[in-house]
């Protein structure tokens, strides 16, 4: 909010809105009234059938829509009422400074400030034309003063209209008889947003080293390409034997340069392996099927298996260790 935007601001259709929603709240109030009576009358009779199980408990509903809607109609009246009230509070204290300033400053319009041309007398009555750099400082201070005040009321109205009537389809139960409580509910619903720090579990041990490598080894990708090849889901069948591929093709080059290759001399069993048969011997007994299975195994046990939709299980962190839930 500017200087200039509170100073000629038009309050009127503000206080014509809390004012119509006041009339509003009352004539709620009348229809919540016979509402409730039907309720009590609901409540007090033995209905069979249909109007005990539909009828009832929808007379029981209504009543308590037509309590909420009042509470919701009281709520915003007393939200735009108290915003007018400071708003306008705020708006007269600006123009009063403009029009008495502190001696040897002239406050503009537009907030601009400027010495007067008149002298500024000092204690002892003497004439002194020499305004400070400190007075006009002092001056802002209380020109942002005024307007934050006038802000605050602007942005909490705001706030508690937002909050209540945040659902389209029923009435809201929160009540506010001021700012003041919209301000407190906000420093509230801030508190519980800081307050409600999500768990992250601590990761396991060789996290960042093992788990890729194992990852990499494991015949997992395989396994679930299967068991989604059981289900018809092409895909997932792909993208399994796509994830065991590199696994795979490692350990066939293993096999080949420890047997002899293009990258080799080794022709026969009498020659001496060379360099490249030894790297290609290493790599056989990394892709080999001991290692991939104990792969296996150390892959799922940092990555479960995640449940399917539909399971009923979950997981809650608890001291000391965990509670499940089933």
């Amino acid at each position: 909010m500017t200087f200039e935007e509170l100073l000629h601001v038009n309050l009127a259709s503000l206080r014509s809105a809390a004012d119509a929603w006041a009339a509003m709240a009352a004539l709620l109030k009348k229809v919540a009234k016979e509402a409730g009576q039907m309720r009590s009358l609901a409540q007090g009779t033995d209905w069979k059938g249909e109007n005990a199980t539909v009828t009832k408990p929808f007379v029981v509903r209504t009543s308590d829509e037509f309590t909420d809607a009042v509470t919701e109609a009281e709520s915003i009246g007393h939200l735009l009422s108290d915003a007018h009230d400071k708003i306008k509070a705020a708006r007269d204290d600006l123009r009063r400074l403009c029009e008495n300033p502190p001696t040897g400053i002239t406050l503009h319009a537009d907030g601009s400030m400027s010495e007067s041309a008149q002298p500024r007398p000092t204690s002892h009555g003497d004439p002194q034309h020499t305004v400070t750099q400190d007075d006009f400082d002092a001056l802002q201070r209380r020109i942002d003063a005024i307007i934050g005040r006038a802000e605050e009321a602007d942005s909490t109205c705001s706030w508690g209209l937002g909050r209540i009537t945040k659902d389209k389809h029923k009435f809201n139960s929160q009540y506010y008889g001021s700012l003041k409580d919209a301000r407190i509910d906000a420093q509230q619903v801030a508190q519980s947003k800081t307050d409600s720090v999500d768990y992250t579990p601590p990761k396991k041990w060789g996290s960042g080293i093992i788990k890729p490598i194992a990852e990499f080894l494991s015949y997992r990708s395989w396994m679930e390409g299967g068991e989604a090849a059981l289900r018809m889901d092409l895909n997932g069948a792909l993208q399994g034997a796509i994830g065991g591929t590199p696994s795979a093709a490692a350990g066939e080059a293993s096999k080949h340069l420890e047997k002899g290759s293009i990258l080799s001399d080794v022709r026969g069993v009498h020659h001496r392996p060379t360099f490249i048969n030894k790297v290609g011997k290493l790599g056989g007994k990394v892709f080999g099927w001991p290692v991939a299975v104990i792969a296996t195994g150390v892959d799922f046990y940092y990555t479960p298996t995640k449940y399917k939709p539909g399971d009923t299980h979950v997981e809650a962190p608890a001291e000391p260790g965990k509670v499940k839930y089933q």
